[in-house]
Parts: structure tokens; C-alpha cells; sequence
């Protein structure tokens, strides 16, 4: 098409035009391939600015190009629109004139009080040019109206931007403002030694054939143990928590443990029931809630690091000891002192303690260290680590919330997902429904969803406000199960705090 004939080459590439007028010394070795190939057809390049080189800009539209706004369906609508002909006074802020739109033969009214003409747009047409603007990059609410404001103008253009903005749904799945950290709970303290145990697993090296390691810590005395485990089957950890711990401590009175399949299973529910024990399960994605554990997994692996072998299995008895016989600053005392009444006796000690008071009678000796452990009063949990805490105020009466996904997720997952509406709701945990079934999540992962009334499409389940001494086990109703019966969960999920 192009060979043997004259023409001229026009680009709005402006260093191109001087490409053939500089000298040939100066080119790269890429620049004299390109120039050889463009010089056996024309030398003759001109510049034309990138605003009227539309032809060409067209053509390299891959996509077929599609105006956000219908400017005739907006011309006819501001013929019949009442609130413009307000605007249309002298007195009016606004300077509307009519001005004709290229190429469509078609006049809109636009502001002339800027210099840049805004077109007026009515209601019809404010929410399309509003997601045409942010839909593109979706920016923060501020930049959103700054936007919003220098190319269009209707009334409360500011407030309607941030409205919307606020509301954008892709904008508040992906974007992290700041998350909740609320205040923490607190337990009930436990009457006596031994009635409230928490208990996990934890996954180890494989040594001598062992990956598991199964965990338990009595909330009063705060003695810990750790039984190393082949598996981590329901059977297996049913089995070592009874002859581990029930058979040497007794029956706790509440077991404290995460939503594992393990605790989950119905052999574990038949062995609280069989103990009388209350099963205690935290939320999920939210560790804090049996935090005392989790607090012991860090100082077991940390000491058996210290030890650096690969052989846990051999080690974890002598850090048992250490943990034990340590002192500590919340109880005012050790582990053992609360279990025993008097320490453990450590390797390298040569000299025995000096001899008190003794007892010749043994039912006297032990009348008055049974009357000495009655004396002993629990000690709250203690946290170390001061953080601020951050609760988002609209919790307290949204009727959707966003919930943080904690899951394994790729690059590019949306940090929150929803919006899911909220069934009841307490200081600690909200009742969610998800994909159909009513989910207890922690306040943690939780935001605000803010959503426009038009384009709430969810039903609307009746609210219950936020109660602090009201606990949400006596505002659940009883749930039908498939043969029947007639189920109340009232000790499931006790342990928000």
C-alpha cells in the first residue's frame, strides 16, 4: 500500500520528526535498523499534537470505545428536570450555559465558573458518572470528590461522592483502614486447682516417629504438660488427655480448646460428657481466647531451640522441669509450689533446705497443708504486651459487618469478604450469617460494612443490641436437629474472651 508512492508521516512523537536531522554517528544500532526500514518508504515525519491525532489514537483502541455517559438521553432529562431551572437564575453560583458536544450535534448545560465547563448532571445520571470516575482505580473518598468536582456539578456533589465512596464494596473488601483489637475478656477464675484446663496441639519435627505434641496447662496453678504424639486422630488425643491429665489431675470442670477437628470429633464430646467436663471453644482465627496455652507453646519451642538439637522428643521433659520450677511474677510463686506446696528439687543442688517445723503425725501434716492449699485464692491472667486498643463505634448498631480473611489466600485475595448480615452481637463475639448458616466471629475481624439503601439486597434480619453482661448463649434459640430434637448450645462457644 505503501511502496512507491508520497506521503507524509504524522505522529504526535515529537523527538521522531528529528530523527532523520541529526547526525547518523550519534544512532544506536537499534535506531539504524528502525530509521533503514522507515527511510525506504518516507523522511517525511510531522508532529501533531496527541489531542488532534484522534484518527490514530481510534484506531489502536483494541476495544470498542464506549462514552460513560449518554449525553443526548442527558440533554432531553435536563429539558424536563425541575432543580436545573433553579440554577438557571442570575443569582445562581452556577454559570450553566448550553455548549454543544463534538461530533454528537447534541447541547448539554454546563458550568462555565471553572475553566474546565462541567456538565450539569441530574439524578439520573450521577451514580453512572460517579462509578465511571472511581470505578477506575477506585482512590480514597477525598481524591474520589476532587475528582467528582472538577469535571461535573450538581447539588451536594461533595457529600454524594463521599457517600458512595464510603459504600463502594470492592473498595472495603480490599482496603485495610485499621483493625480491630478490642479490650481482653476475662474468665471466670476457677474455685480450685485443676478445674479449668486448656489444651492444644501442636505440630514438631518428626523425631523418634513423633510430629505431634499435645499440650495442656491448668489455669490455677499454671502447670503445664506435653505428651509428644505419633498422630493427631481424635481416637489418639481422647486417649492421652485421659490417662495424661484426668487420671493423674482428675476431672476438670471446663476444658478450654480451638475449633479442631480433634475437639470437634464426637468421641471427645462423648468423653466430656462422660466426665461431666464443659467444653469451651473459642472463636475462629483467634488464639487470644485460649491464650495461656499459646503462650506456653512459644516458651517450649523457644527452650528447645536453646538445646539445638533436632530431637525434641529427648528434651522436652528437662524444659518441662525448668517451666515448672520457674518463678513467676503474676502468681507470686511456681508452678510447683501451687501443685507440690513446696519446690522441686533441681539437678546441681548439693545442699538440702534447713528443716522447719515437723510433724510427727502424718493426718496432722497433711489436715494443715489441706487447710493451706484451701487458703490459696486464683490470680488473674496477666497480659505483658501493652497494645492499644481499637473497636470501629458503628459495631455497636451495623446491620452488616465485613469479616477479615485469615485463611491461606493468594496475593491478590481481598483482605475482608462480604458484606454479611449480622444476626446478634456482644461486646466480644457477633453472630454472622455466612453462606447460610449463623457463624460466631470474633470482634477482631470484623469492620462496618456501609452500604446505600438501593443497593442493599440482603435480608433484613431484626437486630439485637450490644449487651456486655448478657452473654449471647442465652439469646441463642434451641436448633432443631435432623432426628428432632431439639438442641441448645449453651457451652460452645463460652470462651470469647
Amino acid at each position: 500500500m505503501l511502496e512507491g508512492k508520497t506521503f507524509v508521516i504524522y505522529t504526535d512523537h515529537k523527538p521522531l520528526t528529528f530523527a532523520f536531522k541529526q547526525k547518523s554517528d550519534k544512532w544506536t544500532p537499534r535506531q539504524t535498523r528502525h530509521l533503514d526500514l522507515i527511510a525506504q518508504f518516507s523522511t517525511d515525519i510531522r508532529h501533531v499534537s496527541g489531542k488532534d491525532n484522534v484518527f490514530a489514537d481510534t484506531l489502536s483502541r483494541i476495544e470498542e470505545v464506549k462514552e460513560p455517559l449518554d449525553f443526548i438521553a442527558l440533554a432531553t432529562d435536563q429539558q424536563q428536570d425541575e432543580e436545573i431551572k433553579t440554577y438557571l437564575r442570575p443569582e445562581s453560583s452556577l454559570q450553566l450555559k448550553k455548549i454543544e458536544i463534538p461530533g454528537m450535534g447534541v447541547s448539554v448545560f454546563c458550568d462555565h465558573s471553572t475553566t474546565v465547563p462541567r456538565p450539569f448532571l441530574t439524578p439520573k445520571f450521577r451514580k453512572t458518572a460517579f462509578n465511571a470516575v472511581h470505578g477506575l482505580s477506585h482512590p480514597g473518598i477525598e481524591a474520589t470528590v476532587k475528582l467528582m468536582t472538577s469535571r461535573f456539578v450538581w447539588p451536594c456533589i461533595k457529600k454524594d461522592c463521599r457517600e458512595w465512596a464510603r459504600a463502594c464494596v470492592p473498595c472495603q473488601r480490599s482496603k485495610i483502614t485499621r483493625h480491630v483489637s478490642a479490650p481482653h475478656g476475662i474468665f471466670k477464675q476457677p474455685a480450685s486447682r485443676f478445674d479449668h484446663v486448656h489444651i492444644d496441639l501442636i505440630v514438631m519435627p518428626v523425631s523418634e516417629g513423633k510430629r505431634y505434641c499435645f499440650t495442656c496447662v491448668d489455669r490455677f496453678t499454671r502447670w503445664p504438660e506435653a505428651f509428644p504424639l505419633e498422630d493427631q486422630t481424635a481416637e489418639t488425643v481422647a486417649r492421652i488427655f485421659y490417662e495424661g491429665w484426668i487420671c493423674r489431675f482428675g476431672v476438670p470442670l471446663q476444658v478450654t480448646t480451638d475449633q479442631g477437628r480433634q475437639f470437634e470429633s464426637d468421641l471427645f464430646r462423648r468423653l466430656n460428657e462422660l466426665t461431666g467436663s464443659t467444653h469451651l471453644r473459642t472463636t475462629a482465627y483467634h488464639p487470644q481466647a485460649n491464650g495461656m496455652v499459646e503462650r506456653l507453646h512459644r516458651q517450649l519451642k523457644s527452650a528447645i531451640i536453646c538445646h539445638a538439637t533436632d530431637r525434641w522428643t529427648e528434651v522436652i521433659s528437662t524444659v518441662l522441669l525448668g517451666i515448672r520450677s520457674a518463678w513467676k511474677e503474676d502468681i507470686q510463686a511456681t508452678s510447683a509450689d501451687l501443685t507440690y506446696g513446696q519446690p522441686l528439687r533441681l539437678p546441681g543442688e548439693f545442699l538440702a533446705p534447713r528443716k522447719g517445723e515437723t510433724f510427727e503425725d502424718v493426718a496432722d501434716y497433711a489436715e494443715r497443708l489441706k487447710n493451706d492449699f484451701a487458703n490459696l485464692t486464683p490470680v488473674a491472667a496477666t497480659s505483658h504486651k501493652q497494645q492499644k486498643t481499637f473497636v470501629f463505634k458503628e459495631l455497636a448498631n451495623t446491620d452488616q459487618v465485613f469479616v477479615r480473611y485469615n485463611g491461606p489466600k493468594q496475593p491478590l485475595h481481598p483482605a475482608y469478604e462480604g458484606p454479611y448480615t449480622v444476626i446478634s452481637r456482644t461486646v466480644k463475639i457477633f453472630i454472622v450469617r455466612i453462606n447460610g448458616k449463623n457463624v460466631v466471629v470474633s470482634i477482631d475481624r470484623l469492620k462496618p460494612a456501609f452500604t446505600m439503601s438501593e443497593d442493599d439486597t440482603q435480608e433484613k434480619v431484626p437486630q439485637q443490641t450490644m449487651q456486655s453482661e448478657q452473654p449471647i448463649q442465652d439469646q441463642m434459640q434451641p436448633t432443631v436437629n435432623r432426628s428432632g430434637r431439639k438442641v441448645r448450645f449453651t457451652d460452645r462457644y463460652q470462651a470469647s474472651p
